[in-house]
């Protein structure tokens, strides 16, 4: 989507219109950095359980929809760095999860790194909530995979609230396939597996990741959007400078309700959309910010929702075959030979981290 003007500081945030518009560099928000959220649909998922685990000292919960199992893809630690592939995390993480070790395997991956110091201390992780969710259609990621990352997080002193189906849930659609899921939009059948990967369920999912995150008693979402969708510059974020590195577009959004443009104490929740999802791969009409729903929830109850943007990366662009990341996915495998993905070094992690920051004025 075209930008819609540029914008001279938090002020201008005021104008009560949800189109994108540029923010360079992010506002200053009245946000609080030590006690935040996640959420991500399948590479998205486990980037977001990648970075509670790093950060539990400043991720209070997260919400995991088809993925996210810490360390999947990781077949050696060596010190604060992983070694992880891409065969790996087709053998074990997907669909045919047939070799998938125990709970306990990936529990050790992260008790290494944090004797390592690559992430905070484990410890942090007790009594945080996590929504995991493995549609019974889900012909890409097993149940299997969320099953056993819930498992793991139950092990670290997690509270998990696992949901597998959605009979039972009042007016719901049928079984669901490898999609984020909404009351009405996205695609008409509730077991597509196609682009957007926005599914009409009659279940909306940003309100159930948001209820476990932040209590039931949340206000009612918002009919029409007050604040504003600002784009930025995400390589003011990255470690040297260029997004393209760390394969992440070059913008990223974040929308600011009106009450937090104007200086009320506000939270912060981080969405991570899946492969193919990313603002440079979707069309104008079928935006992750626009479909899965968060903004209007976030409208009115004061929650700052940041979107950080993964890059697809095509074998013609000059870059070795380790950094090939043809579907804007996250990196849960390892790919630009980034040995520290899982913690708080790695390139993603630590922009995302960064951002935090600069919204929250540090």
């Amino acid at each position: 989507m075209r930008a819609l003007g540029r914008f001279v500081g938090a002020a201008l945030l005021l104008v009560g219109l949800a189109g994108p518009a540029w923010a360079d560099p992010l506002p200053k928000l009245a946000i609080d950095a030590d006690h935040v959220t996640v959420s991500g649909i399948s590479s998205g998922a486990y980037m977001a359980n990648q970075f509670h685990v790093a950060h539990s000292a400043r991720v209070d919960g997260a919400g995991l929809v088809a993925g996210g199992l810490y360390g999947c893809a990781v077949s050696t630690v060596i010190n604060d760095k992983v070694m992880a592939t891409a065969s790996r995390a087709l053998a074990h993480c997907m669909r045919q999860s047939v070799f998938l070790e125990s709970a306990d395997r990936f529990v050790g991956i992260a008790r290494q790194l944090e004797r390592a110091g690559a992430i905070d201390a484990l410890a942090g992780l007790r009594g945080d909530r996590v929504y995991l969710f493995t549609g019974e259609a889900d012909t890409v990621v097993g149940a299997k995979v969320v099953r056993t990352a819930a498992e793991a997080l139950g092990t670290l002193g997690v509270t998990t609230t696992l949901v597998s189906s959605l009979q039972g849930t009042p007016g719901a659609g049928a079984k669901a396939g490898h999609a984020f899921l909404t009351p009405d939009r996205g695609n008409a059948a509730c077991s597509d597996e196609k682009s957007p990967f926005f599914n009409a369920c009659r279940y909306d999912q940003a309100e159930a990741i948001l209820k476990v995150l932040y209590g039931p008693s949340l206000a009612p979402p918002a009919p029409a959007l007050s604040g504003r969708l600002l784009r930025f510059d995400q390589s003011a974020y990255v470690r040297g400078g260029k997004a393209i590195k760390a394969s992440l577009w070059d913008e990223g959004l974040v929308y600011v309700p009106a009450d937090c443009a104007t200086g009320a104490a506000c939270r912060l929740h981080i969405a991570f959309h899946g492969c193919k999802q990313s603002d440079q791969v979707l069309g104008p009409a079928e935006k992750f910010w626009d479909l899965a729903g968060y903004n209007s929830w976030a409208d009115t109850n004061h929650i700052v929702v940041l979107y950080p943007q993964a890059r697809a990366i095509g074998a013609t662009e000059g870059f070795p075959l380790t950094a090939i990341n043809p579907e804007g996915c996250w990196n849960w495998w390892g790919y630009g030979l980034d040995g520290k993905f899982l913690g708080r070094e790695g390139l993603q992690i630590s922009a995302v981290n960064a951002m935090i920051n600069a919204l929250a004025g540090r």
